[in-house]
C-alpha cells in the first residue's frame, strides 16, 4: 500500500493533513515525540477525527495509520527513504530538529533510485522551502547534496483549517483524538512539484497564480479578520471568536476592514473580488462555529509580533496603499491593534503612535487619524462611535 509519512502528529498532522493523505488511500505514518500519541495510533491501526460545526458533530476514524518515534532514527529514515509522499507539520522551530533525519532519508532514497519526492511543508513559516532547504543541505554530503536536493520539491502550503486545542473530553475518548472544523482545502505551491505528485484530496493549487497569492491572503484576510474579532470581543467582554463575530457592530467592522484588503489583495495579483469576497464571507461564517470554543484570549495573543511590518495589521496596510485602494476601515483596524498593544505595554497614546512611527515610518500620511482613534479608544468609544469618526473622516475629504 502507498504511504504518506507526516513528521509532526500534533494538531495539524493529525486533523488535517493525516485525514487528507487517509483520504487519498494512502498509509499514514507519523514521525512524532509523544509516546501516548504513538502508542495510541499503532495500537488501534487508527485515531478518532471529529468534524465539529454549528448544525453538530461527525466522528470518523483516520487509518490505517500507524506512528514512529522519531528517536529511532533508522525507521525514520527507512520511512522517508521509501514513502510516495512526506509532509512536515512540526512547527517552524522544530524544523531544523527534523532535517537530519529527513535529509538521510532522502540520500537513502537516491541510493535507491526512489527520487524525486514531493514534501509539503505545512509550516507557518515565512520562505518555507528556502529555510528547509537550507536545513537539509547541513546534513547531505557534499557529493550528493546538489542531486537530492534538486529532485526534492519543497512545497509551501497555506494552512486555513481551524483546528482547536483538544480538550479533556477528547483525550479521555483517543490519546490521538482531535477535532476540526469542515473546511478541508490546502492551498500549495503547485510550481515547485518535482516529479508525479499522488493525487491528494483537498490540495488546490493554479500554476497561473504567484503562491504569495494563497500566503497573502490567508494573512491579511484570514489572520487579520480573525485578530481583529479578537481585540474587538475582548472590548466586547466576549469569551468566543464565535460569541464576538456574531454581535452586529463587530461583524460589520471586522468584514469593513477585511473587504478593505481583499481589493487590495485583487488589484496587486489580478484575481476576480468575487472570489475574494466569497472567501471572505465564508471566512465569517467559519469565525461562528461555536462548536470550536475559540477563544479571543488565544487569537490574540502576542499583539507586538502581529503589529510587526509585514505581519497581518501592517502587512494589510501597506498593501492597500501599495495598490491605491481604500484603507479608512484598516486604519481602524489597526488602531485596534496598537490599542491591545498600548493596554499591555502600560503606554499612553503619544508612546503608542511615536512606536508605530518608528517601526513603520511610511504610516505617518495616516498617523494624525489612528492618534484620534486611539484617544476615542481610551474613552472606550464603541464600534459605532469609531464608525463615525470615519463617516466624518469621508465628509471632511469630500469637502476637500
Amino acid at each position: 500500500m502507498a504511504t504518506g509519512v507526516i513528521f509532526g502528529a500534533g494538531s495539524v498532522g493529525r486533523g488535517f493533513i493525516g485525514q487528507l493523505f487517509a483520504e487519498s488511500r494512502l498509509e499514514v505514518v507519523f514521525v512524532d515525540v509523544v509516546p501516548q500519541i504513538i502508542d495510541g495510533i499503532n495500537r488501534d491501526g487508527c485515531y478518532p477525527h471529529l468534524t465539529v460545526s454549528n448544525a453538530g458533530r461527525t466522528e470518523t476514524s483516520v487509518g490505517p495509520a500507524r506512528a514512529i518515534n522519531s528517536a529511532d532514527s533508522q525507521r525514520v529514515i527507512e520511512a522517508v527513504a521509501h514513502t510516495d509522499i512526506l509532509a512536515t507539520a512540526v512547527g517552524a522551530g522544530a524544523l531544523a530538529k527534523i532535517a537530519e533525519p529527513l535529509a538521510l532519508g532522502l540520500a537513502r532514497r537516491h541510493e535507491l533510485g526512489r527520487l524525486p519526492v514531493n514534501i509539503l511543508l505545512c509550516e507557518n513559516l515565512h520562505a518555507a522551502a528556502a529555510y528547509m532547504k537550507g536545513q537539509l543541505s547541513l546534513h547531505l554530503e557534499e557529493s550528493v547534496r546538489d542531486q537530492v536536493l534538486s529532485q526534492v520539491g519543497l512545497l509551501e502550503t497555506s494552512i486555513g483549517r481551524m483546528i482547536p486545542v483538544p480538550s479533556a473530553e477528547l483525550h479521555a475518548i483517543h490519546p490521538a483524538a482531535v477535532s476540526v472544523e469542515p473546511y478541508k482545502y490546502l492551498p500549495f505551491d503547485v510550481a515547485a512539484v518535482k516529479g508525479a505528485l499522488p493525487e491528494i484530496a483537498g490540495l488546490t493549487g493554479d500554476p497561473t497564480v504567484p503562491f504569495s497569492y494563497y500566503t497573502d491572503r490567508k494573512l491579511y484576510l484570514h489572520n487579520l479578520g480573525h485578530c481583529l474579532c479578537a481585540y474587538l470581543g475582548e472590548l466586547n467582554r466576549d469569551t468566543y471568536i464565535a460569541d464576538a463575530i456574531n454581535q452586529p457592530a463587530i461583524r460589520s467592522l471586522v468584514r469593513s476592514a477585511m473587504l478593505e484588503s481583499a481589493l487590495a489583495l485583487a488589484a496587486k495579483y489580478g484575481q476576480p473580488i468575487g472570489g475574494l469576497i466569497d472567501h471572505m464571507d465564508n471566512l465569517l461564517a467559519r469565525f461562528g462555529n461555536h462548536s470550536l470554543q475559540d477563544t479571543v484570549e488565544r487569537v490574540g495573543r502576542d499583539p507586538e509580533r502581529k503589529l510587526a511590518p509585514g505581519d497581518r495589521f501592517l502587512g494589510a496596510y501597506a498593501l492597500a496603499v501599495e495598490a491605491g485602494t481604500p484603507r479608512r476601515y484598516l486604519n481602524l483596524a489597526l488602531a485596534y491593534g496598537l490599542n491591545k498593544l498600548r493596554l499591555l505595554k502600560g503606554w499612553t497614546v503619544e508612546e503608542t503612535t511615536r512606536h508605530l512611527a518608528r517601526v513603520f515610518p511610511e504610516i505617518k500620511g495616516d498617523q494624525d487619524t489612528i492618534a484620534s482613534y486611539l484617544f476615542a479608544l481610551k474613552e472606550q468609544a464603541g464600534p459605532q462611535e469609531l464608525v463615525g469618526l470615519i463617516d466624518e473622516e469621508m465628509m471632511v475629504a469630500d469637502l476637500v
